[in-house]
């Protein structure tokens, strides 16, 4: 008998502690993973994937999270605790 162990490597710190600013920026604005994805134009099981540290957005959903809920980038992508979840002032174009 033969038995075979799928081991899978934990997600690396970065992408969780991301994943959890993005799940904290969600509940401050209300949104559902379902309402936050469609913003996004993403399926939920991609949010989630984002939100449980599984995968790393790319860079242009990322800036599309900043531009489109004003969020400050320093503090989504480095978890800048100086810095506040929300820019001050909407950026141009928004």
């Amino acid at each position: 008998m033969t038995v075979h162990i799928t081991v899978r490597k934990p997600a690396p710190a970065s992408c969780v502690a991301f994943g959890l600013r993005l799940r904290t920026l969600r509940a401050a604005l209300s949104k559902t993973q379902g309402e936050f994805a469609s913003d996004l134009g993403i399926a939920v099981k991609t949010a989630k994937n984002y939100e449980g540290g599984h995968r790393d957005p790319p860079a242009t959903l990322v800036a599309l999270v900043c531009i489109k809920f004003t969020v400050d980038p320093a503090w989504l992508l480095l978890g800048d605790a100086a810095r506040p979840m929300f820019q001050s002032t909407p950026r141009e174009g928004a």
